[in-house]
């Protein structure tokens, strides 16, 4: 007998469940408009009493250290408080006492590829921020080095998380009746994902990457997931939208790229949104079926 099906929570766990649950999503909250943001004007004035502007302008290596510090603390944060959140609800409504580490069928092979999909979006997100935030020149690269290094760094987390999502989900289509579409997505992608990360990593601190290997994982990446959306065509697993949409979109691009922006081909947002796509639908799914 478990933990789980021995200690039901009576109404004084429920109410602990909701209070965290409801601190949590202030929480995230909170955290995701200082992701954003970055260094508020009015709160640094306040707690300085010297103007933002001002320390800028004297200081600019420092506060641009500054902004990106509070960017990724409010990143940081926001994970945490979303994991936080999905773990009480998780608990609320399934009405135990403790989750994850006490019932191991919350970590199942779904949850974790769709966990790693979805965070592979949220990191590309916080790097491609950083991106518009340095207004993406090159000439800012040299005077904010630091910054920039973590802008690549997140970029290329996002994809070896996205990579190993996708490794994932191919165990879960070859299961369910796929034998060679999935396989193909999943291990192009991974190659892709090696090449695009030994590209970038060539081009730190400066920002000279090597752009044919670039091109080559954008390439690789597009028909990878195309391959996935036809393995999902082919098992069922989601409904036939999503399958249809995944490879329209992919496929689309990688033909539409070369014609509007033949001198940059690369869009890190582009390979991120249809595996969000995938791994919301299969988190939805498998919690649904958990509150039911």
């Amino acid at each position: 007998m478990t933990l789980s099906d021995s200690s039901k929570p009576g109404a004084y766990q429920r109410a602990g469940w909701v209070i965290l649950l409801v601190l949590s999503i202030l929480l995230a909250v909170n955290s995701l408009f200082f992701g954003l943001v970055g260094v508020t004007p009015a709160i640094f004035e306040t707690d300085t009493g010297v103007a933002w502007g001002e320390f800028s302008g004297a200081y600019p290596t420092v506060a641009t250290l500054l902004d990106l510090a509070e960017r990724l603390n409010g990143s940081g944060y926001f994970g945490t408080a979303l994991f936080t959140a999905i773990i009480t609800f998780y608990g609320l409504r399934k009405g135990i006492r403790w989750t994850w580490m006490v019932d191991q069928g919350f970590w199942s092979l779904q949850r974790t590829m769709g966990a790693f999909l979805v965070l592979g979006f949220g990191t590309m997100l916080v790097g491609a921020l950083m991106f518009v935030n340095r207004g993406g020149s090159q000439e800012n690269i040299v005077q904010n080095s630091a910054y920039f290094v973590w802008e690549w760094s997140l970029i290329m987390a996002a994809v070896i998380l996205t990579a190993i999502g996708l490794i994932l989900f191919e165990s879960i289509l070859h299961d369910a009746g796929d034998r060679v579409l999935a396989r193909i997505g999943a291990t192009a992608y991974l190659f892709g994902a090696v090449l695009l990360v030994a590209g970038e990593a060539i081009g730190l601190p400066q920002g000279d990457e090597f752009y044919p290997l670039i091109v080559i994982y954008v390439v690789l990446a597009f028909l990878a997931q195309a391959a996935i959306g036809g393995a999902l065509l082919h098992t069922g697993l989601l409904p036939i939208w999503v399958g249809w949409t995944t490879i329209v979109w992919n496929i689309g691009w990688l033909i539409i790229l070369p014609l509007l922006s033949p001198g940059d081909i690369y869009f890190p947002v582009l390979h991120h949104l249809m595996p969000l796509l995938i791994g919301f639908l299969l988190l939805l799914r498998s919690f649904a079926r958990v509150a039911a």
